[in-house]
C-alpha cells in the first residue's frame, strides 16, 4: 500500500521495498543515523564502533526492546496483508516468544530475571490497547540505503530502517521502550537525528520532491504507559542532516588514530560504552562506581 502526498503523489515505500533504484558507487561512506546519534555521545566511541574494536554487548534493555519491536512488526504486517491485526493475545506471544527464544544472548543484566516478560507483556499490551487502533501502516520496518551527500569524495550514504511509516499525512514512527519516562521532549523537538534522517529518506521517495516537513512520533512505551512526542522535520533539518554527515566524512577520511574523546553524561559507563575498557576505563577500572 503506497503513501499518499498532497495531489495524489507517493511520498514512501510501497509494501516495505525502496522506490527508487540506485547504482551506490564502490567507494562510498554508508552511515547509519543511529551511528550519528552514536557520534552526537562521544566521538571517539563512535570511531571504536566503525571499526569493529568496541565490545558492545547485548543486554536485557535492548532485548527486551527488541521484543516489543518484534510483536508489533508482526501485528502490523497482518494487518496490511489481510486488513485485520493480530489479536492482543497473539500480539503479547509473539514478543514474548522472541524473548524467550533470544534470551540466551544476553550478556549484560539490568533487571531482575523476572522483569522483563513482564514489562514486555505490559507494553505489547497497552500499545495494542491504545495505539494500534489509530495507526494507519503502509510500511514496517522499511530498510534504506541512500545518497546524502554528494559532492564529498568520497560519497557520503545513509541507511537506517524506519519501524512504521502511515498514510500521508500522518506521522512516521518510532517505537521506544525506555526504563523511564522521557523528559527531554524540547531537546527532540529542538534537534533530532533519527527524526530528520527517517523525514529526509521518506521524502527523497515522493514522486514530484517533498518541500514541506514531515511529521515524526517517538511513542514511548513505559512499564505499560504510552508517552508521545511528536516533532516535524523539514528541509532546515535535512540541511543540518547533510552539514553532519559531511563533518563525519571528514572526520573518517581523515583516518586519525583517535577521536575527540566525551566523558560526561549517563552513556560514559561501563554499563553502557563498550569502548570503556579502551578509554576512560583505562584509569578508572571496570568498574569505578
Amino acid at each position: 500500500m503506497p503513501c499518499h502526498g498532497m495531489g495524489g503523489s507517493t511520498i514512501g515505500p510501497t509494501g516495505g521495498a525502496r522506490m527508487k533504484s540506485m547504482q551506490p558507487p564502490a567507494d562510498r561512506i554508508v552511515l547509519r543515523q543511529s551511528w550519528l546519534n552514536e557520534m552526537g555521545m562521544c566521538p571517539e566511541r563512535a570511531r571504536q564502533s566503525m571499526l569493529g574494536i568496541s565490545q558492545d554487548t547485548q543486554s536485557t534493555s535492548t532485548m527486551l526492546g527488541t521484543a516489543v519491536h518484534y510483536g508489533i512488526e508482526q501485528c502490523l504486517t497482518e494487518v496490511m496483508e489481510t486488513g485485520d491485526p493480530l489479536t492482543r493475545e497473539q500480539t503479547v506471544d509473539v514478543a514474548l516468544g522472541y524473548w524467550h527464544d533470544h534470551r540466551g544472548e544476553i550478556v549484560r543484566w539490568n533487571h531482575k530475571e523476572d522483569e522483563p516478560p513482564k514489562i514486555i507483556e505490559a507494553n505489547a499490551t497497552v500499545w495494542w490497547d491504545e495505539v494500534r487502533p489509530v495507526v494507519r501502516p503502509t510500511a514496517v520496518e522499511w530498510t534504506f540505503e541512500l545518497p546524502l551527500v554528494v559532492d564529498h569524495k568520497p560519497e557520503i550514504w545513509l541507511k537506517g530502517t524506519v519501524d512504521c511509516i502511515q498514510e500521508f499525512p500522518q506521522p512516521i514512527i518510532d517505537w521506544k521502550n525506555p526504563g523511564r519516562k522521557p523528559s527531554n521532549d524540547w531537546e527532540k523537538k529542538r534537534w533530532s537525528v533519527q527524526a530528520a534522517a527517517y523525514t529526509w529518506a521518506v521524502a527523497t521517495q515522493s514522486d514530484n520532491g517533498l518541500t514541506e516537513p514531515l511529521g515524526f512520533q517517538f511513542v514511548h512505551l513505559v512499564k505499560g504507559k504510552v508517552h508521545t512526542t511528536l516533532v516535524d522535520s523539514g528541509p532546515a533539518e535535512w540541511a543540518s542532516l547533510v552539514a553532519l554527515a559531511r563533518s563525519a566524512g571528514t572526520l573518517i577520511a581523515a583516518d586519525l588514530p583517535v577521536w575527540p574523546l566525551r566523558m560526561e553524561g549517563w552513556h560514559c559507563s561501563p554499563k553502557w560504552c563498550g569502548a570503556w575498557g579502551s578509554c576512560r576505563g583505562r584509569f578508572s577500572g571496570p568498574d569505578p562506581w
